[in-house]
């Protein structure tokens, strides 16, 4: 068979669950919005549900797999720590054969905070973000996980700007990648980095009687503090009440917030994101007011 037919048979072949892992039981698969990987709950023999999440070992190359193996870096690290007002799922073993590679955690009962008050929401969102981020502060992350530093205002894609720009958003797109250049300059390059979750929303957060989980740590690493700031912006921006309070509790850089804010805006009109373009537009007016700041 030819490589190419290969590869293609092998990444889009339907990732097959076993019926058992070690001591615990397949039940049913979880939906998600990815399709790289799968979730699934199992049971074990003292009739616990497991959180099991699983990608194919192919194609060799593959950022999922990478944001796997962070999960289980992240975790592990997580549950190390005995001082937290976040609490995190704990982690119960990896398993491996010719077809998969996963993960398992235990399975977390509780509540989603969608439902919650505005009030509720802003309160969980800052404890939970600040206490990531005091993290940090305490512990020799790096060196203990090798979790990738990622320093946004470095890896914005020139690609972005010239796929949006072929779309047909010239003015916006020469704006945005000007005052994103305007704003390279001005921002500190060598601040203290944080770790940050990268992909804080409502069904990441989960509360268990008093108890705040967090879960998914799959893009999870150590960078600005604004950028999951910067995430919840983009990804809440119709909900205006909860963004400017949000905003309203928060010490932030006006200026790397701006980037940030303009950074998720090219790249969101290249790639077509949740937002309407009035929304989205919106949005990158809002940097655009920002960097004014």
């Amino acid at each position: 068979m030819e490589p190419g037919i290969w590869l293609y048979l092998q990444n889009n072949m339907e990732l097959k669950l076993p019926r058992r892992i070690k001591d615990v039981v397949y039940v049913k698969s979880v939906n998600t919005t990815q399709k790289k990987y799968k979730v699934a709950i199992y049971r074990n023999s003292e009739g616990k549900k497991v959180v099991l999440k699983a990608i194919s070992r192919f194609p060799l190359i593959s950022f999922y797999r990478y944001w796997i193996k962070n999960e289980i870096n992240v975790l592990k690290y997580l549950n190390s720590l005995s001082n937290s007002e976040v609490f995190f799922p704990k982690f119960l073993f990896e398993f491996k054969n010719n077809n998969i590679k996963s993960f398992a955690t235990e399975f977390i009962e509780g509540e989603r905070i969608d439902k919650l008050s505005l009030e509720e929401k802003v309160k969980i969102y800052n404890s939970v973000i600040l206490n990531l981020h005091k993290i940090n502060a305490k512990n020799e992350l790096s060196r203990t996980l090798r979790i990738k530093k990622y320093r946004y205002y470095l890896c914005f894609s020139l690609a972005d700007f010239l796929v949006s720009f072929l779309k047909g958003n010239f003015l916006i797109s020469i704006k945005l990648i000007s005052n994103i250049i305007s704003l390279y300059g001005q921002i500190d390059k060598q601040s203290k980095l944080v770790l940050s979750h990268c992909d804080l929303f409502d069904s990441n957060i989960i509360k268990s009687g008093k108890k705040l989980f967090l879960i998914d740590f799959e893009k999870t690493c150590l960078t600005e503090k604004e950028v999951d700031i910067s995430f919840l912006l983009i990804r809440y921006w119709k909900e205006k009440k909860f963004i400017f309070k949000l905003l309203s509790t928060q010490k932030l850089n006006s200026k790397k917030l701006a980037f940030l804010i303009l950074y998720l805006g090219l790249s969101d009109l290249a790639t077509s994101s949740d937002l309407d373009k009035k929304s989205l537009f919106e949005f990158i007016e809002f940097g655009f007011e920002l960097a004014k700041k």
